[in-house]
């Protein structure tokens, strides 16, 4: 209830800040839980993402947010949760894998951090890990600042992808070899969008 009312305050500004343009909301799924993959480029990324995909999207953030009392508040008040990066934190997979399979939207950015040039970088383990637990569909957004960043009035492209459907790994694939198999999918689903 909380999301769709700050959805519904925050939604005038996002057009008045923000020039976002959006292709394939179409292939946004509805009644099921999957994980939301992007590129991250500024923390406006979530209001922009918001504009094609109406459901709630359950972000996972970095720890260091949620150290500030407001923004920690706000964060949790819209389904947001702390990642303890570079530390193998499964509370925070555990976390994430309950919001996919309760039917939810896990928002997530496979790289991990913002990139400050604008290009695309590897994913991390952790997006595929959470595919691997709960066998859940990714569907791949991109995100594009007419700026290279997020800047007041800018225009922001967003893409949103076919889904890619979870596929068992083969029997001789390691677990090891199934994390780079599915990053790999993703990331270049993504640049694929980016480069449109």
């Amino acid at each position: 209830m909380f999301y769709r009312i700050m959805r519904w305050i925050v939604y005038p500004f996002i057009h008045i800040f923000m020039r976002v343009e959006h292709y394939g909301a179409e292939n946004v799924p509805k009644g099921k839980g999957y994980i939301l993959a992007a590129n991250h480029v500024s923390i406006a990324d979530m209001f922009a993402i918001a504009v094609p995909v109406k459901s709630q999207i359950c972000y996972m953030g970095k720890e260091e947010l949620f150290k500030i009392p407001v923004v920690k508040w706000l964060f949790k008040a819209l389904g947001c949760f702390a990642v303890r990066r570079g530390k193998g934190d499964t509370e925070a997979i555990d976390k994430a894998c309950e919001i996919v399979n309760s039917g939810r939207v896990l928002g997530i950015f496979p790289e991990g951090t913002r990139s400050k040039t604008g290009e695309l970088g590897k994913a991390k383990a952790g997006v595929a890990l959470i595919a691997m637990q709960t066998k859940a569909d990714v569907l791949p957004i991109s995100l594009k600042y007419s700026t290279g960043r997020f800047k007041l009035f800018c225009k922001v492209t967003v893409r949103v992808g076919k889904l890619i459907p979870y596929k068992e790994p083969a029997e001789d694939e390691s677990q090891r070899a199934s994390i780079r198999r599915i990053s790999g999918e993703i990331m270049d689903s993504i640049k694929a969008l980016h480069e449109m």
